[in-house]
């Protein structure tokens, strides 16, 4: 995955189901916004098929066989590109897509995708856990109850505020060639690079 291209910093946010990784991005877009930050969200999604009811007009224009449907309403627009043979691809090429079409925004959170190179911040809640294994980074924060085994900063849930002062302070350093360990103690000159 390419994402140096982006003019958007794309951050992944993973951790196991309920840990808390919309609840994460929900407190922290309003605070970044604040200063400036445009933010965006790219999330991993295994139930479009919900979309494409067969009893449904797009669900029937699915099955007729077009390559994309545009649900245009009062509230906004989705956009259904359909994985078929020269359409899109597998998950990772539907990830690239969807960021590619992201052109609007400064950071790009992505939910799920923990397999991805993406950069990313764990969400832990104690009592939560899944029957995948912890998601391989590499990570630029922990954030939770429950805190990290590695050396990046770790944000309980009351530090929000500081949490997007830290990933203004990261994500948006003027001179990334200085972003590394000294800087945080962790991978985040990889950010927006993977």
């Amino acid at each position: 995955m390419n994402t140096a291209s982006l003019s958007a910093t794309v951050l992944a946010v993973v951790g196991f189901k309920n840990a808390g990784k919309t609840t994460l991005i929900e407190r922290l877009t309003p605070r970044l916004q604040a200063v400036g930050i445009r933010v965006a969200m790219v999330k991993h999604h295994m139930h479009q098929d919900a979309l494409d009811d067969p009893r449904r007009d797009t669900g029937r224009a699915a099955a007729a066989g077009v390559a994309r449907t545009l649900l245009v309403g009062p509230c906004g627009i989705v956009d259904r590109i359909y994985n078929r043979p020269g359409a899109v691809g597998t998950i990772e090429d539907s990830l690239n897509v969807a960021l590619r079409r992201v052109d609007d925004a400064d950071l790009v959170f992505v939910e799920g995708f923990a397999d991805s190179p993406l950069p990313k911040i764990l969400v832990r809640r104690s009592g939560i856990a899944g029957s995948r294994r912890i998601p391989a980074g590499p990570y630029i924060a922990t954030v939770g109850d429950a805190a990290s085994e590695d050396d990046c900063p770790h944000f309980d849930w009351t530090q929000i505020g500081a949490l997007a002062e830290y990933l203004r302070r990261v994500a948006f350093a003027s001179n990334r060639a200085q972003c590394g360990p000294a800087m945080c103690g962790c991978g985040c000159e990889q950010v927006g690079t993977a």
